[in-house]
């Protein structure tokens, strides 16, 4: 009878209180995470704020930070946390974040990033192939997509990497999430190509065609940034366009149902900005422009509803000034 209780004593899952204590005596945030994916329990007791608090004291602490090539260096790719990083000072390199993964290179191209997900391409290169992976740095993740073969003298123009789980965050019950991969090239002059691949699936989609007038001209176009802007839920994915006339135009696909639209931005001074970058606003439910004109202020415009008219309008909502 002992040792049948015994037995059920050492199989019993810990206390609610002692995983608190293992998860505050946590050095590295990276571990947190990593025990935060065990189960739902452990995801919901990791990210509970008196654990945080012990973890970081300090409430600026953040994640937050960037990826930048630094092949000039010699090191690859890089992460840059940003002030007050719960990940330290230091720059850090791709492939410390996936320890327990052997093989991730450090030589590779960052190419968007969606809620921690990052999809970056594999160098060198093959001709006529492309090959793409999803790294989740937190999580200690290394996803290796299936080659993506085209002919040779076609090139790429956009990118997206969208979380299933939308505007879910990391301490979720729906976290880890699935994904899906969006790319696009330009295959004849007035002519686009959709490639689409979901995790867990052998091999992406076949491939979709759509003509560069549809609902918007994009004829003369070039893109202004390689990496999607994500919203509605993680449903749309949008790039930005710009033509020779300085008229810029917004590229949307929908994840979904694969409808794309190309629609004329419309706001005041549109022609004049000399740097414009597409982002979304923080709940993700619509687009956002950062613009810079050179008088070392950055204007905030954000989208609005759609009117009864049709036409989306853009309010400037921020402007901020350069330190110099």
């Amino acid at each position: 009878m002992a040792e049948t209780t015994a037995a059920a004593t050492a199989g019993a899952a810990p206390s609610e209180d002692a995983i608190r204590e293992i998860l505050a005596r946590l050095e590295e945030p990276s571990t947190l995470v990593r025990c935060a994916a065990t189960c739902r329990r452990w995801r919901a007791l990791a990210a509970e704020p008196a654990v945080l608090r012990r973890l970081w004291p300090d409430p600026g602490r953040s994640f937050v930070g960037v990826f930048t090539n630094e092949w000039c260096r010699g090191e690859g790719v890089s992460f840059v946390p940003g002030p007050g990083s719960a990940l330290g000072a230091g720059r850090r390199r791709l492939s410390s974040f996936i320890p327990d993964v052997p093989g991730v290179p450090d030589w590779v191209q960052p190419l968007a990033s969606h809620h921690g997900l990052l999809l970056v391409r594999l160098l060198p290169r093959e001709p006529g192939t492309m090959q793409l992976a999803v790294c989740d740095p937190l999580a200690g993740t290394w996803d290796v997509l299936p080659a993506l073969r085209v002919r040779v003298g076609r090139y790429f123009l956009g990118y997206a990497i969208i979380a299933a789980t939308g505007g879910a965050d990391r301490s979720s019950s729906s976290w880890p999430s699935s994904f899906r991969v969006l790319v696009f090239r330009q295959e004849v002059a007035g002519e686009y190509i959709l490639h689409a691949f979901s995790s867990g699936q052998p091999s992406w989609s076949s491939p979709t065609k759509f003509p560069g007038h549809v609902e918007g001209s994009l004829e003369e176009a070039t893109i202004a940034h390689a990496d999607a802007a994500v919203c509605h839920g993680g449903v749309a994915a949008h790039w930005l366009f710009k033509n020779s006339s300085k008229l810029i135009y917004i590229l949307g696909i929908n994840s979904e149902t694969g409808h794309v639209a190309a629609v004329l931005l419309r706001f005041p001074g549109t022609k004049h900005h000399k740097q414009i970058r597409l982002t979304t606003t923080g709940d993700e439910t619509l687009l956002s422009l950062c613009t810079y004109d050179g008088d070392r202020r950055f204007k905030i415009w954000e989208q609005q509803q759609r009117g009864e008219d049709g036409t989306v309008r853009w309010i400037r909502t921020k402007v901020l000034k350069e330190r110099g």
